[in-house]
């Protein structure tokens, strides 16, 4: 493992108790690497895969920076909003030092990144089952070629494309990606499943992809690729989000990157108080990009994420 410096990026006071931000620092210069984890608190898988890269990192050359945990409140209370003032970090950028809690902690690391050639975003969809997931974004500035190029370098399971021009990607307004793009700085997304269903095979996928992008920016010689997506494509797919219109148990009878045409059953609810069954099913063709875990469910939380494929990266 190479040597790092561990820093705390000071956020500022609650009472008498001091709240940073760790960030972990190996080598010095040009380029620099950003990776982020758990800006949404109850997202951990992040740091199953830190603590694999970092084990396995052998710098030559630049700066890779760490910040394992930005939301350190979120993170103990099991929060996805930034507690102390429940905001969405992802969605504070580029945040403000003279404004509150969270817009304090979004200009501080927007800060960090926009001095840096790459970024590495680390999420876990909550409740939900998927695979692991590239995630680019489209809308304020076209897919960059070079983000296409890392993002192949990672070689995901599947890729969501976020486009800020459609009505239903329109809450994603002021994420990091959001905030960079007008900067040029390439965001690689991932979305990996949630701790308790990640598999070591996912854990390994990220963290050889993490050590293939600092290899493309020529910052170690140990890329290590072994995904068969670079001969065969990865395919880049948008989403319709379904939603659970009944509060209940879910069951679902489908699973994660299966094909289905409208209409077909991907699950069923069982309402609450009287357990009648629900039959869910697809509105559209598609792919399932992610998919509610077996358990309760309440009105109005997200079921599924269909995914309609448009390109092969």
């Amino acid at each position: 493992m190479a040597k790092f410096k561990v820093r705390n990026i000071f956020i500022g006071s609650l009472g008498t108790i001091r709240i940073e931000i760790p960030l972990l620092v190996f080598g010095t210069g040009r380029p620099r690497i950003l990776i982020m984890a758990t800006q949404h608190g109850g997202e951990r898988s992040g740091l199953l895969v830190i603590s694999k890269f970092v084990k396995s990192l052998m710098l030559l050359r630049g700066t890779c920076l760490i910040t394992p945990i930005i939301n350190p409140l979120g993170l103990i209370l099991r929060t996805r909003e930034e507690p102390v003032e429940r905001l969405d970090l992802n969605r504070s950028y580029p945040g403000s030092d003279a404004k509150d809690f969270s817009k304090r902690i979004a200009a501080k690391i927007f800060k960090l990144a926009k001095n840096c050639e790459c970024i590495v975003d680390l999420h876990t969809f909550t409740r939900r089952d998927t695979k692991v997931l590239g995630v680019i974004t489209r809308g304020r500035r076209p897919v960059s070629a070079k983000v296409n190029e890392l993002m192949r370098a990672v070689g995901p399971d599947a890729v969501w494309e976020i486009n800020y021009g459609r009505i239903d990607d329109k809450g994603f307004f002021g994420d990091i990606d959001f905030a960079l793009s007008p900067m040029g700085v390439p965001v690689i997304g991932l979305e990996i499943p949630m701790e308790e269903k990640i598999t070591d095979r996912d854990i390994d996928l990220v963290s050889r992809g993490i050590i293939n992008i600092l290899a493309e920016f020529k910052m170690t010689n140990t890329s290590s690729r072994g995904h068969m997506s670079k001969n065969i494509g990865i395919p880049v797919y948008t989403s319709e989000y379904l939603y659970a219109t009944e509060s209940g148990i879910f069951f679902p009878t489908k699973s994660v990157l299966a094909r289905v045409n409208r209409g077909d059953r991907i699950g069923y609810i069982q309402s609450i108080p009287d357990f009648r069954s629900i039959v869910i099913r697809t509105p559209s063709n598609g792919t399932i990009l992610s998919l509610y875990l077996r358990g309760f469910i309440r009105t109005g939380e997200k079921l599924a994420s269909i995914g309609r494929k448009i390109r092969i990266l």
